[in-house]
C-alpha cells in the first residue's frame, strides 16, 4: 500500500511521519479523515488504530536490547485520548448560513 507525507495534518498528529517508520497507508489515513471529519478526532482514531497493532506484539529481549511494544500501546492510547479531549474542548471555527452581502 502507498504511504506518503506531504504535511498532512493527522498523519503529523499521530508522528507517522518517518518513511522508514511507517505506521498507517494513505488509504487507512483516508479513511479516518473521510469517516470522523475532523482533524482531531481522525487522528485520535488512528492512534487507536496504532495501539492495537502494538497490541497484539509481545514484548522481547535479545541480549541487551529490547522491544517494549506494551509501552507504544499506552502511549498511543494516551495520545488518542489527548487528541480526542482536545477535539471535545476546542472551539470549533465559526459557521454562519444563510448570510448574504450585497
Amino acid at each position: 500500500m502507498a504511504w506518503t507525507y506531504s504535511g498532512d495534518p493527522a498523519r503529523f498528529l499521530i508522528g507517522d511521519t518517518d518513511t522508514n517508520d511507517q505506521l498507517l497507508n494513505d488509504a487507512e489515513i483516508t479513511y479516518f479523515i473521510t469517516t470522523h471529519g475532523t482533524t482531531n478526532r481522525a487522528a485520535s482514531e488512528a492512534a487507536r488504530a496504532v495501539a492495537a497493532k502494538f497490541a497484539r506484539l509481545m514484548n522481547r529481549s535479545i541480549g541487551a536490547l529490547s522491544a517494549d511494544f506494551s509501552s507504544k500501546y499506552r502511549q498511543y492510547l494516551e495520545l488518542a485520548s489527548d487528541l480526542l479531549l482536545k477535539e471535545e474542548t476546542e472551539p470549533v471555527s465559526p459557521f454562519v448560513s444563510g448570510w448574504k452581502k450585497d
